[in-house]
């Protein structure tokens, strides 16, 4: 094996670090949860498409917080659902919202039995939220969303709980999306195209 050296800043470029990260704490500040998907490009989209069958459920979605922080939308979903992406839900309900106003994961499985549940995307999909695992995003430093993972009830995996390891499964995959959205973004920040 060759001895492992830690790569050591640039000195031409060094001094610029601090104004870099402001420029990526402005841009994902201003950044719509729909301009969020020109972040997404194929590694990006594969490491998320891997979410829902991770945890073995049936849907999966990233909200991301809009420019006023008074709601979260839908950005991405998987399966694509056309019924729910752009939708909102306030952050003030539903267990989405606590995540991301706690900046702390949630592992619920009893959640249509929990009246913190907001039943706004089981409205507009049909369906009733049995389980959800639930995770904050960042982005440019910035908490900006919530990765989320849903089980329906009758859906793939009902009457399964949620684990441990499913929460760990959605924390790797917030921070892996998180720092190829932060790539993306930097490449923006700074014309570059690698």
């Amino acid at each position: 094996m060759y001895p492992v050296s830690p790569l050591l800043p640039d000195p031409d470029l060094e001094e610029l670090g601090d104004r870099f990260v402001r420029a990526l704490e402005r841009y994902a500040k201003r950044l719509r949860p729909g301009e969020f998907l020109s972040l997404v490009d194929s590694p990006t989209e594969s490491v998320f498409r891997n979410v829902r069958p991770s945890v073995a459920s049936d849907s999966a979605g990233l909200w991301i917080a809009d420019e006023a922080r008074e709601n979260l939308v839908f950005a991405i979903t998987d399966p694509d659902d056309e019924r729910i992406i752009g939708r909102e839900q306030p952050l003030s309900e539903g267990f989405i919202s606590l995540v991301f106003a706690s900046e702390q994961p949630i592992c619920e499985n009893r959640v249509a039995e929990d009246e913190r549940h907001s039943k706004r995307i089981d409205s507009a999909v049909g369906e009733k939220t049995e389980a959800m695992v639930a995770v904050p995003f960042y982005l440019g430093g910035r908490l900006c969303g919530v990765l989320s993972a849903v089980r329906w009830e009758g859906g793939c995996s009902s009457g399964e709980s949620f684990g441990q390891e499913d929460l760990r499964s959605m924390r790797r995959a917030s921070v892996v999306l998180e720092r190829l959205a932060n790539f993306a973004l930097a490449k923006s920040v700074l014309g570059i195209e690698l």
